[in-house]
């Protein structure tokens, strides 16, 4: 799925909206969740964002279903 209709899928099951998500992420408005939306392109930390906002993890696995998986974070969880 791509990235725009990836996350308007999340907002809806989150009964969320652009605004709120905006404000949860530091953005100053729901123009800025849209434009990623709309250019299906935002940074990994942005994406980071709005994966913890909406309560999402980040999460690669090998094509196949073979192997582990692996979360994406911000931190490093081996300290």
């Amino acid at each position: 799925m791509i990235l725009g209709k990836l996350l308007n899928e999340m907002i809806n099951v989150k009964t969320s909206s652009h605004k709120r998500l905006a404000e949860k992420i530091g953005k100053k408005n729901g123009s800025a969740i849209g434009n990623i939306i709309m250019r299906n392109n935002c940074t990994v930390d942005t994406l980071l964002d709005i994966a913890e906002a909406l309560e999402y993890d980040i999460v690669f696995k090998p094509k196949g279903n073979f192997g582990s998986t692996m979360v994406l974070t911000k931190e490093d969880d081996e300290k």
